[in-house]
């Protein structure tokens, strides 16, 4: 399915190695690569495309800081949505957060001060079940971890471990 956001309010954001839009950016905790999907920034005026780019900077941001310091995630992140996309992924294996490539996130009203941002949609499973170690699929054994520590040095890996070890999160 797709992601039904009022272009005027919110945003699609991907996390992405491959860091190819026209607006993108890091931020500053972990060094994300993250790529503005929708809206397309290059439809408004240049004060409003920085205008919300710098909002939108400022809210991952704010995000990140979170993740870092481990308080305060439930206020940044939709709970239950984070748990399904972290299950979708690790049931699959799909190893592809610790990069980050092709990991999506959106929030649906960036002028809502309680709006959250949510994961997903899930794509991209070509690096999933098991292809990341093994190089062929399904042959990594059940005991295979999402956030393979051989990538322990990926801004993915250290953003998504930092969330998975958060008390809250393992309340879900």
């Amino acid at each position: 399915n797709n992601v039904d956001i009022d272009e005027d309010e919110g945003y699609l954001l991907e996390m992405d190695d491959y860091y190819d839009e026209d607006y993108k950016f890091r931020d500053k905790y972990f060094s994300l690569p993250v790529n503005v999907k929708d809206p397309d920034l290059s439809d408004y005026t240049a004060d409003v495309t920085q205008s919300r780019l710098n909002k939108i900077k400022e809210q991952v941001n704010s995000l990140c800081q979170a993740v870092y310091s481990g308080n305060n995630i439930e206020s940044k992140l939709d709970m239950d949505a984070l748990a399904r996309f972290m299950l979708a992924n690790d049931f699959s294996l799909n190893q592809e957060l610790g990069h980050p490539k092709s990991t999506y996130l959106f929030m649906e009203n960036e002028n809502d001060p309680d709006s959250k941002f949510k994961f997903g949609p899930i794509w991209d499973f070509d690096w999933g079940f098991g292809y990341e170690s093994t190089r062929s699929y399904c042959e990594s054994g059940a005991k295979g971890d999402v956030l393979n520590t051989s990538m322990s040095y990926e801004a993915g890996y250290r953003f998504f471990t930092n969330i998975r070890n958060s008390a809250v999160f393992k309340k879900y």
